[in-house]
């Protein structure tokens, strides 16, 4: 069996060029904060047909 988590960090940034603070309702514009994305995959092997089954979870804690 092997298993495999995966995390991806994104800092702060501004969703538009002119660096504005104040997000808008739409979310294209303001800051954005900082998060973390994990992802988890884990996989075994059946012994007698030598199939592989591989289950993913990806956005494990559900940051948005």
């Amino acid at each position: 069996m092997t298993v495999r988590l995966d995390g991806r960090y994104a800092a702060e940034q501004f969703g538009d060029n002119f660096e504005t603070r104040e997000p808008s309702p739409n979310g294209r514009t303001g800051l954005m904060p900082a998060r973390t994305v994990w992802n988890v995959a884990a996989g075994a092997v059946v012994p007698v047909t030598r199939l592989r089954v591989t289950a993913t979870v990806k956005n494990l804690f559900d940051a948005t």
